[in-house]
């Protein structure tokens, strides 16, 4: 069997206990059958009725960015369930039709297609796996999805209007009280770029050898933006990060590079979300996940919608916010809340005290920004909007 260098990492990450062996489970659909591996932080010590929340991830970091919430998860009476998306650590692969799709060699109606398949595999893990884990009704559960794991969680939702089989779609109906998604790019929000702005990716002063590492350093920065209350774009710091606050990754060793990413195999074919081709087909998912009443009528459970995003995160997600704001302004019932996390920067565990209070246990899309640097913070976020302890 043949195995990529993060594969390899991972299983010594396991062997010197740094790091989880994922489980796995299988979904069917259309006769094919897609395996999904996972982590579970199991049920919350002292409790039988509590909510779980199912994490869907970015682009190179692994179910493993979350570990750190695991040890939390009793204390908030929370259950968590870390899914590999497909390609990492064990998941399905895509294959050759869809890696062309993903790289733009295909239709809109092709890409279009191709997302609401992915929509609808997840939507039977989450089915299969509250079936399997024998998740308690009463606690309900949420899907927070990450970064470019926004793309998922969106098409999560949209599996509602799709040919996926009705007791599956029951079933999720029932249960699902929370859509979560945290800190989303303008990309995965269907949303060019605006002229003149800045990407480390882009940048033609940067080695093609050091654009990965200068990437993420970027990405896991703090930024000390102006005043944001202007929505001026003007005001954001787009380049260089806050000297006086280490970047996210520059306080991770390789240990924890080899327990949480993929970073040794390199960049990744669904880095394409990232190009212009892929903006309508993302903008249409926005559009019918987040905005259609039609679409948003068949997950009863979920009420209101929220994006929270911190002060100092990137520049392409502070300002897609703006856009969202804006078009949520302009409708005559508004089902979309925005907070601003302070402090919080890319992988910031976001759920800021001050914000405890928002929200309630059906509250359907929180953008916020989360993971890495303070896990209790995001626990206690996500427990106050699915009404945990």
């Amino acid at each position: 069997m043949k195995f990529s260098p993060s594969r390899l990492l991972t299983v010594l990450a396991v062997a010197t206990g740094i790091a989880a062996l994922p489980q796995s489970f299988n979904v069917t659909h259309h006769a094919r059958s897609v395996t999904f591996t996972y982590e579970d932080s199991g049920v919350p010590a002292g409790y039988k009725d509590y909510p779980t929340t199912f994490v869907i991830h970015g682009y190179l970091f692994h179910s493993g960015t979350f570990r750190k919430l695991t040890p939390l998860a009793d204390d908030y009476g929370l259950r968590l369930v870390y899914i590999n998306r497909r390609g990492y650590q064990g998941s399905t692969p895509y294959n050759s039709t869809e890696v062309n799709t993903l790289q733009g060699a295909t239709s809109l109606t092709d890409r279009t297609a191709f997302m609401n398949t992915e929509g609808v595999l997840l939507a039977l893990a989450v089915d299969g796996l509250t079936q399997l884990l024998k998740l308690p009704s009463k606690g309900g559960v949420s899907v927070l999805g990450w970064s470019l794991g926004t793309n998922f969680a969106l098409a999560f939702m949209a599996s509602m209007d799709s040919d996926m089989n009705s007791a599956a779609k029951t079933r999720l109906q029932n249960s699902v009280r929370s859509v979560i998604i945290l800190d989303p790019p303008n990309s995965a929000l269907g949303i060019a770029d605006p002229p003149g702005s800045y990407h480390p990716a882009t940048d033609p002063t940067i080695p093609g050898t050091e654009k990965n590492f200068i990437f993420f350093r970027w990405l896991s920065g703090y930024f000390k933006h102006g005043n944001l209350s202007t929505r001026n774009f003007a005001v954001l710091e787009q380049v260089n990060p806050d000297p006086q606050r280490a970047a996210t990754l520059d306080r991770m060793t390789g240990l924890d590079l080899i327990a949480i990413s993929e970073v040794a195999d390199g960049p990744r074919v669904e880095g394409a979300f990232a190009a212009p081709f892929w903006l309508d087909t993302l903008a249409d998912l926005v559009n019918r996940s987040i905005f259609d009443p039609d679409l948003r009528a068949h997950w009863p459970k979920i009420e209101q919608n929220w994006i929270l995003y911190g002060d100092s995160t990137n520049w392409n997600v502070i300002w897609p916010v703006w856009k969202m704001q804006e078009r949520t302004e302009a409708m005559k019932k508004p089902r979309l809340g925005f907070e601003l996390l302070k402090g919080a920067n890319h992988f910031v565990s976001a759920g800021v005290s001050p914000f405890l209070g928002i929200g309630r246990s059906n509250t359907s899309i929180c953008i916020l920004q989360a993971m890495w640097d303070q896990p209790k913070l995001l626990m206690q976020r996500v427990a106050k909007i699915q009404g945990a302890r």
